[in-house]
């Protein structure tokens, strides 16, 4: 599955500290944007569900094989 905290998670971010998803809050919102819109395009599929990661209800993806 694919999220915004998983892709920073992916990249080295220290997403299990609470103050960084807060204070990172655009960066995150940048990220729900480029999924939603990867979903658009074909390449995504929105799940049904809604993940909650400290606070953040988060939308997860999955590659369309």
């Amino acid at each position: 599955m694919v999220t915004p905290v998983s892709i920073l998670k992916k990249f080295g971010f220290p997403v299990s500290e609470h103050h960084f998803l807060l204070e990172n809050k655009a960066l995150i919102l940048k990220l729900k944007y480029i999924l939603e819109e990867l979903n658009e395009d074909g390449i995504l599929i929105q799940r049904e569900s809604k993940q909650d990661f400290k606070g953040l209800k988060e939308i997860g993806y999955d590659f369309i094989t």
